[in-house]
């Protein structure tokens, strides 16, 4: 049976998510095809890791759309986005107007509409939040 999270160790073929290691060789001897999309690889390794990148059930994100290939990936990406300072794991809402955002970067790009004008143009007097709209 493939362990998925580590080497390859076998197949069980009534698993479909399973790493096609017992696949056909090429006429050489020197390469495995996938089961699944049949490109050769020289080595079991190089077709795992072609299995799990091309062929493995991605993990989404329930907080925003980004998907993973290993619940570790995910668990980082919680830890990283989505983490609250109170320890939970939800989305990130703004403080202003309770609009909700899956990463801090864009919480802190829409803080920018709460800002209040203080650039002044000197050719037209309008004002605006931020010196590079100017």
């Amino acid at each position: 049976i493939a362990n998925l999270n580590k080497e390859p160790v076998g197949i069980d073929t009534n698993n479909d998510s399973a790493v096609p290691l017992q696949t056909q060789q090429n006429s050489s001897g020197s390469a495995l095809q996938c089961a699944k999309c049949f490109p050769f690889w020289p080595t079991q390794k190089r077709l795992w890791l072609h299995h799990n990148a091309a062929h493995r059930e991605k993990i989404q994100c329930t907080l925003c759309t980004e998907t993973f290939n290993y619940e570790k990936r995910l668990e980082n990406h919680m830890l990283a986005y989505h983490k609250q300072k109170d320890g939970s794991f939800q989305p990130l809402k703004c403080s202003e107007c309770d609009k909700t955002f899956d990463t801090t970067l864009r919480l802190k790009r829409h803080k920018d509409v709460h800002a209040p004008k203080i650039h002044n143009c000197t050719t037209c007097s309008q004002s605006f939040r931020n010196r590079f709209t100017l």
